[in-house]
């Protein structure tokens, strides 16, 4: 019954996002143009990633076990934008036993943040990991905030919207951050984590 509850949610994600992707976007890939064990075209590193269907849909997936670093294409802006990713995370939760235990606070935290994933729109930065999300610019994040709607091995939207100075992120639709940016610039989107993610699809519009 979970795995089809959690079928569902996927679907309604997936068009979730192709909705978004009908308006003027700037950047949208979503892999079904490429063939298994291929990147995309005119995205960096990825050494340890390829393309490969799953259920009758391509995504981005990790082959090997590694760190994982890749950067999309240049995306062109000339103002604010909306960037949209629907992605899963397997983040490295066999410390979660130590979630509660006070003596291996410290050390599950250091170990949770090893397996975050980091996206860089950008300057701007959100870190994702294990039930948390930080987000924040040239290296300087912001307070912590539990996130349990993401969970290991679960999918999720991640969206970052800027008007202005004005960056606003969304989980599944939720509101999570708003704060003042002025500096923010986003020409590319870079995944980094020492966890395997996938990626399933990218829309990103000029607001």
């Amino acid at each position: 019954m979970k795995r089809i509850i959690f079928s569902l949610l996927f679907t309604v994600l997936l068009a979730s996002v192709g909705y978004a992707a009908s308006g003027d976007k700037i950047f949208y890939e979503d892999f079904s143009s490429y063939g298994e064990g291929e990147l995309p075209a005119g995205w960096i590193g990825g050494d340890n990633m390829s393309v490969v269907e799953v259920n009758k849909k391509k995504i981005l997936k990790p082959f090997a076990n590694a760190s994982y670093d890749i950067t999309t294409k240049k995306i062109y802006l000339s103002g604010d934008f909306k960037a949209t990713i629907l992605m899963k995370h397997y983040f490295r939760n066999q410390y979660n036993n130590m979630r509660n235990a006070t003596r291996n606070r410290h050390y599950y935290t250091d170990e949770r943040n090893k397996g975050a994933v980091v996206i860089h729109f950008g300057t701007y930065q959100i870190s994702i990991g294990d039930g948390d999300i930080l987000v924040g610019i040239k290296d300087k994040w912001s307070d912590l905030k539990e996130l349990e709607t993401v969970t290991p091995e679960n999918g999720f939207f991640l969206s970052l919207e800027k008007r202005g100075p004005v960056c606003k992120v969304y989980v599944n639709n939720a509101k999570v951050f708003v704060g003042r940016y002025p500096n923010v610039k986003m020409d590319n989107i870079r995944f980094a984590s020492n966890s395997k993610f996938e990626i399933h699809s990218i829309v990103v519009e000029e607001l």
